[in-house]
């Protein structure tokens, strides 16, 4: 399910990503939509989140949420988050 032309270490080709995604499984959207894990460093999370924020927006999710942060990374997120997660995964 990764299509080899999209450029996975980007955060501006989520909606592509997910997009292809959705095309592959024949769905119209996700119930969920869920960011695996942190990343390089807290900013490169929250950069992130914003992507999935857009995809919420779009239609193609129906709630987004992120896995294997911790505490402090989740505190930060949320001071910068516009939608609050909603699945905190450990």
């Amino acid at each position: 399910m990764r299509p080899k032309e999209l450029d996975w270490s980007s955060p501006a080709s989520l909606a592509k990503i997910m997009s292809a995604q959705l095309e592959i499984l024949h769905i119209d959207y996700a119930d969920l939509y869920l960011l695996p894990g942190p990343g390089p460093s807290t900013e490169a999370l929250a950069q992130m989140w914003s992507q999935y924020e857009r995809v919420l927006a779009s239609g193609k999710t129906r709630s987004i949420g992120i896995a294997n942060v911790t505490p402090s990374q989740i505190e930060v997120l949320l001071t910068k988050a516009k939608v609050v997660p909603h699945v905190i995964q450990d």
